[in-house]
């Protein structure tokens, strides 16, 4: 029956959660570590009740990141509102500092989440511009960047 009454924030990377210099000065809610992978079930533990007025995923900007917010927006309680976590200036940070080999291992998983998040109506201007971004310049931005 657990719940925040603030903010959930999900970080997929461990250095994130342990060094925490780089959340914002008004940020007041919880941060939760998930490794890598949100496990079905985290998923189910989601969708049964709100465990936060606010989910908010910060995800790898890649397949396995766009899979998990897909399926977390597939999931997650009505109740709850899930926000993409965008990190600041990713639109340029994305062609400097993304990983070619990266994209290139995860990109079918990054156009189907895409997909799916298409059909489900939970496409918005900046993850549509993520998408043609990351297209372009063939590459995907891990969480790391938000220290660069």
């Amino acid at each position: 029956a657990w719940h925040c009454n603030r903010p959930l924030l999900l970080v997929e990377n461990q250095a994130l959660f342990d060094r925490c210099d780089w959340l914002p000065d008004e940020f007041n809610g919880c941060l939760v570590y998930y490794a890598g992978q949100l496990s079905d079930i985290v998923l189910k533990w989601f969708s049964e009740q709100k465990r936060a007025n606010d989910v908010i995923l910060f995800p790898d900007y890649d397949g396995i990141g766009l899979t998990n917010y897909a399926r977390l927006a597939a999931t997650i309680h009505p109740s709850s509102t899930l926000h993409f976590y965008w990190l600041t200036d990713w639109e340029n940070k994305l062609p400097v500092y993304g990983n070619a080999e990266v994209w290139s291992k995860t990109r079918i998983q990054f156009e189907n989440a895409m997909q799916k998040l298409d059909y489900m109506n939970a496409m918005n201007s900046d993850l549509i511009k993520l998408g043609q971004l990351s297209q372009r310049c063939g590459k995907a931005l891990e969480q790391e960047a938000i220290w660069l």
